[in-house]
């Protein structure tokens, strides 16, 4: 069954998503920044994270429905995309946080078939 790209995934909601500032990023194939914000607003759910030296000092919107496990004691936030997928979605700026074009481009990147 597909999963909602803006929402946390049923068996990560049971955990405490406030308390995921400065969780350690984790992509498939390492790590790429911690988590600066969480958002779990209905159809919006996301996380902002700062990527450090990986893109630059880049801050990235990930939806929320990438993300697969919670690792509360390590500090870890694992998601289903490599860094290669990451770094080439559409570019965040604070100014674009709530464009609803913005969520329709991020969201038919992450959400294509084979990523």
């Amino acid at each position: 069954m597909p999963y909602d790209l803006w929402s946390f995934r049923r068996q990560l909601a049971a955990g405490d998503l406030d308390s995921l500032s400065g969780y350690q990023v984790h992509a498939t194939d390492g790590p790429i920044g911690s988590v600066g914000e969480t958002n779990e607003e209905a159809g919006s759910s996301h996380i902002l994270v700062s990527s450090r030296a990986w893109v630059f000092g880049k801050t990235m919107m990930l939806p929320a429905g990438i993300i697969t496990r919670l690792d509360h004691p390590g500090r870890r936030v694992y998601l289903d995309r490599d860094k290669a997928a990451i770094s080439k979605a559409p570019k965040y700026d604070e100014q674009l946080g709530r464009d609803p074009d913005y969520h329709s481009r991020l969201g038919a990147y992450y959400g294509r078939a084979g990523m």
